[in-house]
């Protein structure tokens, strides 16, 4: 190993990638809309699924006690929950990794995975900054944010684990499968962004960088200080994390755990 080679992370994220690409074989998929298609919402679909769900609890006559205050508070909640549609990067890919080690055993397992970095991959084409999506153009709560919202977002929080963890997600697929479809013109075309922001945050100086962000809100937590840019720190080769991975907003520019987390799912 030459020690006196100056180490450059972007750098080896760049090479690590590509050779990734190149090593797999990857296809080029012509026809490849269909994969990548943001679909629009499913209300009816949703409700069906929720109907499905078996109850377990005992038929009132089999149970041996019932509380008239209990039964209404569990129909009070029954009519207040509802599933979360936006979908995060970071969670999405944790939720699905522990079905990793069954795939090799299962299409249809392999397919829903597949789906889901395909579906992740769209979302960092429409803004590699977000963190959070909705399931089509529908707006949100959060559309009022100082930052470059789309009608696609559902929050605009830069993390850095926002981009790793698809990253990660999709080598270990193709570690367990062999499957190299999802390194298609698609992938490459992602992979060119996160380096573009990985970039733009490793030569973070202020109100130089491409992110910026606001919020109207008495939680100092959920917003950034100067003007969205956040506190000021000097370019020395970390990658800049404007939010946390619990989406709170990070005081010091670099967050040496995402830093450390970063190099390891790209080399």
């Amino acid at each position: 190993m030459n020690r006196n080679k100056k180490f450059s992370p972007i750098g080896g994220v760049r090479e690590g990638l590509l050779l990734l690409t190149m090593l797999v074989g990857a296809p080029i998929v012509a026809n490849s809309a269909n994969y990548y298609a943001m679909p629009e919402p499913a209300k009816k679909q949703e409700v069906a699924v929720q109907s499905t769900i078996k109850d377990l609890r005992p038929a009132p006559e089999k149970r041996l006690f019932r509380s008239e205050a209990v039964e209404k508070q569990i129909l009070d909640l029954k009519s207040k929950l509802t599933a979360i549609d936006p979908m995060w990067l970071r969670d999405s890919a944790a939720q699905v990794w522990p079905y990793l080690r069954y795939v090799k055993q299962d299409e249809p397992l392999r397919h829903l995975i597949r789906g889901v970095i395909r579906r992740q991959l769209a979302c960092i084409l429409i803004d590699p900054y977000a963190n959070a999506f909705n399931i089509g153009p529908t707006g949100g709560e959060w559309q009022s944010d100082n930052t470059k919202m789309k009608k696609e977002l559902h929050e605009r929080k830069y993390e850095i684990d926002s981009l790793c963890y698809p990253l990660r997600l999709a080598y270990a697929y193709w570690q367990q499968t062999g499957d190299t479809s999802i390194f298609d013109e698609k992938w490459l075309q992602a992979i060119r962004e996160i380096l573009h922001v990985f970039q733009d945050q490793q030569n973070w100086n202020g109100p130089i960088t491409n992110y910026r962000f606001t919020r109207k809100t008495e939680a100092l937590h959920d917003t950034r200080s100067n003007r969205g840019y956040g506190h000021p720190g000097k370019p020395c080769g970390l990658i800049a994390s404007a939010f946390r991975p619990s989406d709170d907003s990070t005081i010091f520019p670099y967050l040496v755990p995402q830093g450390c987390y970063h190099p390891e799912r790209c080399e």
